[in-house]
């Protein structure tokens, strides 16, 4: 008989083991509270079978981190706030739009906890912001319609490694003050997103590093198309800017950006300027890449610097400016311009007092309609071996300026 006691006390302590196991699998046990099994949520209004939330508010308040939510077809009035990791989805079954219930209030605001969240698919409509990110690492923004807000679409505020792409960020007509932006946001990747209707810039970094702005398309903006302020070793690549009032790409305190592979034009304000390197005495924007880009139809200026020293500006297009190409202007020091088109415009290159140490060289300076290239600065501006079409650089300069030797053919 005690043998037989024995093995059953045997058995139910490896069933109660089993049982014990099997809970905390299951998310019953102690461990299991702290990380529960995803669950997919659903929200309708009304809702369909199923679903048990007519808010997304209240669905994000059941959902624990990792949960999904997926909305069906419809309208939601809500300002949302997301405090917790969330895949936020569309049901397919038609266009969902979430319209701010407060206009003053963001439509949706991720916060720090709600890090690594997903929204993709929806129509964010009005509010302050449409989307703003406070303190919220590594999130994805795809495939939303953002417009209507009274102040900026999407904004990164302190947020690092978040994705955002495939937007479309609209002010409609009477525009948003900044589609995209981010303010002390590092590693950040904006890419494809449309951003029609601006009445300050289509895209603005502030004190930011690390950011890639790629493939973006940014037009009718009353100021900039991209806009870099005390913000460092960005990349800013394959952009379109059109139909910009003041400058397509400016530059401003910001050092050791590449610009490259950009497409400006059609710029018509009183003052429009396609890329702008700006700084101030002690805190000028430094070695930056100017590179491959396309600055076209400008109704003032190609490419300014002031207060820039030790830039590059590498085979880029600057054609069909009412003014000038290319401006050095004051503490504009060492820029190597080599490799471009300058043609068509009022003066190719002109150098102002105050630019000293810079170069051209191996460049198209060609059809300009005033001066290939005009010095104003006390010391000689060297211009050798650049080609100035088949009749060579004669009666195509003003000042102190070095041409010989000169190229016979054209810069490839």
């Amino acid at each position: 008989m005690e043998i037989g006691k024995a093995k059953c006390i045997v058995k139910a302590l490896a069933l109660l083991t089993m049982m014990t196991l099997f809970l905390i699998s299951a998310g019953c046990g102690g461990g299991g509270g702290d990380n529960p099994t995803a669950v997919t949520r659903c929200v309708g209004n009304p809702p369909p079978q199923g679903c048990l939330y007519t808010t997304i508010q209240s669905a994000v308040n059941a959902s624990n981190a990792g949960d999904t939510i997926i909305v069906h077809v419809g309208t939601y009035k809500e300002n949302i706030v997301v405090d917790r990791k969330i895949e936020f989805k569309t049901a397919g079954d038609g266009d969902v739009t979430i319209q701010a219930q407060d206009a003053y209030e963001d439509v949706i605001t991720i916060k720090m906890n709600g890090s690594s969240s997903i929204i993709s698919g929806f129509n964010i409509f009005g509010g302050h912001h449409g989307i703003s990110l406070n303190r919220a690492d590594n999130c994805v923004i795809s495939g939303n319609i953002v417009e209507h807000h009274v102040e900026h679409g999407i904004v990164l505020s302190e947020s690092d490694h978040n994705e955002i792409t495939n937007n479309t960020v609209s002010g409609v007509e009477e525009g948003q003050v900044v589609g995209i932006l981010l303010d002390r946001s590092n590693n950040n990747t904006i890419t494809m997103n449309e951003v029609p209707y601006n009445k300050l810039n289509g895209i603005a970094l502030t004190a930011s590093s690390g950011n890639q702005v790629i493939g973006n398309s940014i037009s009718v903006t009353d100021g900039d198309g991209i806009g870099l302020s005390l913000s460092n070793d960005n990349r800013i690549a394959d952009n379109s800017v059109t139909q910009s009032n003041f400058t397509g790409i400016v530059i401003g305190q910001s050092s050791r950006n590449s610009i490259t592979g950009n497409k400006i034009s059609d710029n018509e304000g009183l003052i429009s300027i396609g890329i702008i390197l700006v700084g101030v005495s002690g805190d000028e924007s430094n070695n930056n890449l100017i590179e491959n880009n396309q600055v076209e139809r400008m109704r003032s200026y190609g490419i300014v610097l002031i207060y820039a020293r030790d830039n590059e500006i590498i085979q880029n297009r600057i054609a069909n400016t009412l003014i000038d190409g290319i401006v050095m202007d004051i503490d504009t020091l060492n820029t190597r311009i080599t490799g471009n088109t300058i043609t068509e415009n009022g003066v190719g290159i002109y150098v102002y007092e105050g630019a000293v140490g810079n170069t051209a060289h191996n460049n198209n300076i060609l059809s300009n309609s005033e001066w290939g290239v005009r010095n104003d600065a006390t010391v000689q501006f060297d211009a050798t071996l650049n080609y100035w079409g088949p009749e060579g650089p004669a009666g195509q300069t003003f000042g102190n300026v070095k041409v010989d030797p000169w190229l016979t053919h054209p810069v490839p």
